[in-house]
C-alpha cells in the first residue's frame, strides 16, 4: 500500500490511481442570530464586502465578532430599559398582561436598535471600489455624457 506524500506544502494521500490533498477545514465557531441577520444584509445588500470576506477567508470570524458584538447590546439595553419601564417582579405579580406587554415592548425596542446600530451597518471596502475619476463626476452630470454619447454615435 502507498504512502501519503509531501508535496509544495500539502499531503496528499493515495485513492486508487490518483493522490487527493488532505485538507483541513479550520474550526468554525458558530455565529448565532445576529450574525445569520449580518449574513443575509451582506448576501442582499453589500455583495462586494461579502465576496471580499468569503474569498478572504475571514467571513465567519467577522460574523462571530458581529454577533457578539450584537449580543453584548442587546443584553445592556435590556438591563436599562428594564430598569427604566419599571419592569418589576412586584409588576409581574399584580398585572402579568401588563408585564408581558412591557417585556415585548422593551425586547423588540433593544432588537431594533441592535438591529440599526450593528446588523444593518456595512463597514467599508479594504480596497477603494471607485477609480478617482468616477468619484469626481456627479451621477446627473456622468448620466447625461451617456445619453449624449449615445446620441452622437447614432
Amino acid at each position: 500500500m502507498e504512502k501519503n506524500i509531501e508535496q509544495n506544502g500539502s499531503t496528499y494521500e493515495p485513492r486508487g490511481e490518483q493522490y487527493f490533498p488532505l485538507l483541513e477545514i479550520p474550526e468554525q465557531k458558530e455565529i448565532g442570530r445576529w450574525g445569520l441577520l449580518h449574513l443575509g444584509y451582506l448576501k442582499l445588500f453589500a455583495i462586494a464586502r461579502y465576496n471580499e470576506l468569503l474569498i478572504s477567508g475571514e467571513l465567519n470570524t467577522y460574523l462571530y465578532k458581529i454577533n457578539e458584538e450584537a449580543q453584548g447590546r442587546y443584553e445592556s439595553l435590556l438591563v436599562d430599559f428594564v430598569e427604566s419601564h419599571g419592569l418589576t417582579e412586584e409588576l409581574k405579580a399584580k398585572d402579568q398582561m401588563k408585564w408581558i406587554q412591557l417585556a415585548n415592548c422593551v425586547a423588540n425596542a433593544a432588537k431594533g436598535i441592535v438591529e440599526s446600530e450593528v446588523i444593518f451597518r456595512c463597514e467599508p471596502f479594504s480596497k477603494n471600489c471607485f477609480t478617482e475619476t468616477s468619484a469626481q463626476i456627479p451621477i446627473a452630470e456622468a448620466t447625461t455624457r451617456k445619453q449624449s454619447s449615445r446620441w452622437i454615435h447614432s
